[in-house]
């Protein structure tokens, strides 16, 4: 990944034709330069964080996938279980 780069000199005159201070104007810029450096080098480990993290709520999502689909085998068996039960005894009496 390419670093972005801020010329820190075309943005200081800039700020000082509008009226900025030199020093303050030379500041403002270094400190946009250090900004923008320091987040083009940390995107990199965010970007893994996040995928770390998507691929762990895939994981919990077929997790929770999976239990669902038990519990809604186990509701129909007991379903049908008590529904034989019923026809049972419906058919006693």
């Amino acid at each position: 990944m390419l670093a972005a780069v801020i010329d820190t000199l075309k943005v200081s005159h800039k700020l000082q034709s509008v009226g900025m201070p030199r020093k303050q104007a030379e500041a403002v810029a270094e400190v946009m330069a250090e900004t923008v450096a320091d987040r083009s080098c940390k995107t990199p480990v965010v970007v893994a964080a996040l995928r770390g993290d998507v691929i762990e709520l895939k994981t919990t999502s077929s997790r929770i996938e999976s239990l669902l689909g038990k519990i809604l085998e186990s509701q129909i068996v007991l379903h049908q279980n008590d529904m034989e039960q019923k026809r049972q005894r419906d058919q006693k009496q």
